[in-house]
């Protein structure tokens, strides 16, 4: 993932100018993450935050 500052910024949408596209792109990550982890060792974790004392 990478950041992209823009130089012109959004005041209608909040007090700071900034304009929030993260979230769409993060989404995915944990879902990555736990199919990884699944794929390694064999074990779904279906709690997030995916913490150590849940993966073991």
């Amino acid at each position: 993932m990478q950041a992209i500052a823009l130089d012109s910024p959004e005041f209608r949408v909040s007090a700071l100018g900034a304009r929030d596209a993260g979230k769409i792109s993060s989404v995915g990550a944990a879902a990555a993450v736990t199919n990884a982890h699944y794929l390694a060792i064999g074990q779904w974790v279906r709690e997030t935050p995916i913490t150590l004392d849940k993966l073991f």
